[in-house]
Parts: structure tokens; sequence; C-alpha cells
């Protein structure tokens, strides 16, 4: 479960034109720092994100009106210089990965921290999951949601467990529907 932000030392210069809101333009680029990332958005602003220890972390919140508990990933990026956390996550809404707060992300639901083992260390899990909000690839349920960018942020392959169970109960189904026809077409 998460818990509460600390607020640590925020030791980069900030420039005139940073926002303290979470933009929803599109991330332009980023830079990276020892201890922070500054991300441009196509409106001309920008937003330090402060690392911190949940840098790089996957969490995840049930996804809304569903039946089934399909979870809902992002990445955590930081905080932004009020302390505020900053995810990355890929939702319709949005149309592709983009930044938010923990509120935001949250929908007022209960966040938790990913059992997800991740290959790659934290500051390239931030990286990974910037260039994919950069490129701006459409958010698809079956091939580009928000479990296939933490995947491949996190482990650098395309996947989203929820849409492989779901697949495979459909071919389970589909099976015993067929072995079923096949013992009463036999009668």
């Amino acid at each position: 479960m998460i818990g509460t932000q600390t607020n640590y030392s925020k030791k980069m210069i900030i420039l005139k034109k940073q926002t303290t809101k979470v933009s929803y333009n599109m991330i332009t680029n980023y830079e990276a720092y020892s201890n922070a990332y500054r991300v441009f958005y196509s409106s001309g602003d920008f937003t330090d994100i402060y690392l911190n220890s949940d840098s790089g972390k996957v969490i995840w919140r049930e996804k809304i009106n569903t039946i089934n508990k399909v979870k809902h990933e992002g990445v955590i990026i930081g905080e932004d210089i009020n302390g505020r956390a900053i995810i990355a996550h890929n939702h319709y809404h949005f149309g592709s990965v983009k930044l938010d707060s923990l509120h935001g992300f949250s929908k007022g639901k209960q966040v938790y921290y990913s059992d997800k083992q991740c290959v790659n260390p934290p500051k390239r899990v931030i990286k990974n999951i910037l260039n994919q909000a950069i490129e701006a690839r459409l958010y698809e349920v079956l091939t580009n949601n928000c479990q296939h960018a933490t995947n491949k942020a996190c482990s650098n392959k395309s996947k989203s467990e929820d849409i492989n169970k779901w697949l495979g109960g459909l071919a389970l189904t589909g099976v015993v529907f067929g072995v079923i026809s096949a013992f009463a077409s036999s009668k």
C-alpha cells in the first residue's frame, strides 16, 4: 500500500517557466540528472520531478467498473516541487503514456506496490516509460495498455498479464464447449 510521501531535498535550478501542475500536453523531451528529471511539454512548459526511494517502482489499482479485478498499472517517477508523487501511466482517457499525480492515478481507489520483478534498474525503468510518453503510441486495449507500458519499462517486454489471462480463459472456454459439442453430437 502506498503511504505518505516524504519531502526530499530539491537541488536543481528552477527556471521561470516551470509549471507546478501536471500537464496533459504531450511530453517532447526530458533531461536526466543525478537526482531528478526535467520533463518538457509541447506547450513549452516543463516540470522537475525529483527522485525518491519509490522512483521506478510499479504500482497498481483496480480498474474502475470491471467485474474481474483488472489491474491498472503505472510507474512512480518521483515527486514534484510540492512533494506530490508523479506517476507515468497509459490510460485510454489520455490516449498514450502521460504523467499524472498519485491522486489522479488512483481515481479514489487504493493503490498498491506491484510484486513485479523488474530486470531494469529504477532509472532505466523511468527512462523507458518517459521514452514511451515521447513516442506517444496510441492506447490500444489488446496491444498497448497500461500493463504493456509498465512491462516494457520494467523488463523490455510488451505484455499484459490480464489480457493473457482473459485470452487464456476464452481459449479454455472454447475447448470446453468444443468437447461438450463433440460429446453431444456423438450420441
